[in-house]
């Protein structure tokens, strides 16, 4: 465990991130301009809507899973698979409260339909996070920066021609699903490969006692990080209509992409190097963490301020039909230092 090991990995998922990233800029971008603002809003807000309910489902156990694996790395596979055994029954569930919750808000009826076709993505996902924890708590980013680099090529490209074929919301979702189910199957079969382990589903009374100790710090964070992403579209939806929630997502997915390169790839590296550092040198935890902080900082202020300054030639070059949300735009812009800031302080969590 070491600042270069912390440094690799970081380099790992940021260039995954930076590619993903531009891609999904560019499918944000195209889909942005290609459909009215309101049908744009109906697409978010239903990703946003199924988003919000999958704190149901990871309920802080994949941060459990790295945490604990990192620290004892031949308990590994037990904590898996009770994980597991504690994930599919919470998927149920929240599936079933998404059905509900949608079915009897009045909401237009193509809505809903995506919201239906949104709620497998939550599904798939949520496996998908938990496989890929299991190489988190390694070290090994590398699979995961893979995976989601497909994943979006996936996406980009099939939603992309379905949408100039068929112009149809329902078909950009179900691009989401395909590329989904991609990037799950590939860390399954990593897991099953790679470390042959054991993906039947169990409930152990000892470890899932040990876990539901050490989850409620995780899923109060993870709680509160799921509203902030997604309530102020949901909110919006139902106070606002359709096409404020396609205005207001120019700038917030603008945004949302910029705060989830730095911090998120940098706490991505260092958590599971938190959590063995906190079991061997201390000293170096306290120290490593101070680092990481101000490194972070450094880049997030200066990314704010730039972004500030060009704001207005961004939106007419990229967004001449979304000008109207410069305001917002500049708010969002000037939070970004504090975004990074919570990042860091997330991963913190002992």
């Amino acid at each position: 465990m070491t600042s270069s090991k912390i440094a690799k990995n970081t380099t790992y998922f940021t260039g995954s991130l930076v590619i993903q990233k531009a891609i999904s800029f560019v499918y944000f971008w195209y889909i942005s301009n290609n459909l009215a603002a309101e049908h744009l809003g109906q697409f978010v807000f239903a990703l946003s809507f199924s988003a919000l309910f999958s704190l149901f489902v990871h309920f802080g156990l994949p941060p459990v899973l790295v945490r604990e694996s990192a620290k004892n790395p031949e308990q590994t596979n037990l904590l898996l698979k009770n994980i597991l055994g504690l994930t599919i029954p919470l998927a149920i569930f929240a599936f079933a409260l998404t059905y509900l919750s949608i079915t009897f808000t009045g909401r237009p009826p193509e809505v809903k339909n995506l919201v239906y076709l949104s709620s497998f993505i939550v599904l798939l996902d949520a496996l998908g996070v938990i496989f890929y924890g299991v190489f988190r708590s390694r070290q090994v980013l590398k699979y995961e920066s893979i995976g989601n680099v497909i994943f979006q090529i996936i996406n980009f490209s099939i939603a992309i021609i379905a949408l100039r074929k068929t112009g149809d919301l329902r078909v950009l979702m179900l691009a989401l699903i395909i590329a989904t189910t991609f990037n799950t199957a590939f860390a399954t079969i990593l897991v099953k490969v790679k470390l042959k382990y054991s993906l039947l589903p169990e409930l152990n009374r000892q470890v899932i006692k040990k876990i539901l100790k050490l989850v409620p710090a995780f899923a109060i964070a993870a709680i509160f990080t799921k509203i902030y992403n997604t309530f102020d579209t949901i909110l919006l939806g139902y106070l606002a209509g359709d096409k404020a929630v396609g205005l207001y997502a120019v700038p917030a997915k603008t945004i949302f992409a910029l705060q989830n390169i730095i911090p998120a790839a940098f706490a991505g590296a260092i958590f599971p190097a938190f959590s063995h550092l906190y079991v061997t040198d201390k000293t170096k935890l306290s120290r490593t963490f101070t680092q990481s902080l101000f490194y972070v900082l450094v880049i997030g202020i200066p990314l704010s301020l730039g972004l500030i300054a060009l704001l207005p030639q961004v939106l007419n070059t990229l967004w001449p039909a979304y000008t109207e949300t410069l305001p917002t735009f500049y708010v969002m812009a000037a939070a970004l230092p504090f975004v990074f800031f919570g990042f860091r302080c997330f991963f913190n969590l002992d």
